[in-house]
């Protein structure tokens, strides 16, 4: 991903460089360190109805949480709401816990 291209080039064939059809859901799985930014601009920009947010990293998933959550900052930029956020353990007799989070936009 290359955050400097936006929404438009994150929704281009790249063989074709014909522009792709907005999605109805998003789903992202990002490094531990959660996402950048620029990346939940693009989220925002895109405006897909659902996004699922997958974590191995609950904090940085808060963190993330706040700016997809923040107040609309102008017509093209999508606000959503956390509607629900389940734990899984799939790593049992350890401290990691992935997150799923499920976000509806406003």
């Amino acid at each position: 991903l290359n955050a400097k291209l936006g929404a438009k080039g994150l929704l281009a064939n790249p063989k074709t460089g014909k522009e792709l059809p907005m999605p109805d859901i998003v789903i992202t799985d990002p490094a531990r360190f959660g996402m950048a930014e620029s990346l939940i601009s693009i989220l925002r920009t895109i405006g897909a109805k659902r996004i699922v947010y997958v974590s191995c990293n609950p904090a940085t998933q808060a963190r993330d949480m706040v700016l997809l959550t923040a107040q609309s900052q102008g017509p093209n930029d999508a606000r959503y709401a956390l509607a629900s956020c389940t734990p899984v353990d799939m790593f049992p007799h350890t401290s990691h816990v992935e997150s799923v989070a499920v976000f509806d936009r406003l």
